[in-house]
């Protein structure tokens, strides 16, 4: 098992056989790949081997999960919209576009998240 510990504004985690710290908010999303996470800045993907829950435990609330494999964070969401019957989130890295879609059940949740968070 790898090792990621959040404090404050702080991301500490397994890197390359060491450890690095991140600041929390350039921490754009977080993917589950079983048995790995991957934790994606606006630079870099780190693959970390840590549960979902693990880290989703520690997070500051402006990181909300959208489905059973991603959790977001909200100051990074470009735009919330309904597309093929489902509501999808964009989010933006570097200068990069990533999409996902939003489970039925966290609809509500995310829609709220969005209000809030919405610049």
């Amino acid at each position: 098992m790898d090792i990621i510990k959040i404090k404050e504004n702080s991301l500490v985690h397994s890197y390359k056989g060491g450890l690095k710290t991140s600041f929390c908010y350039d921490l754009v999303a977080i993917e589950c790949d079983k048995p790995f996470i991957r934790l994606i800045f606006k630079d870099e993907k780190v693959l970390v081997r840590v549960s979902l829950i693990t880290i989703e435990t520690q997070l500051q609330n402006c990181f909300i999960r959208i489905s059973r494999r991603v959790i977001i964070n909200m100051h990074h969401v470009i735009k919330f919209f309904f597309r093929n019957g489902s509501y999808w989130i964009c989010i933006k890295q570097d200068s990069r576009f990533i999409e996902y879609k939003v489970s039925q059940r966290r609809e509500k949740v995310v829609r709220s998240a969005y209000l809030l968070f919405a610049n």
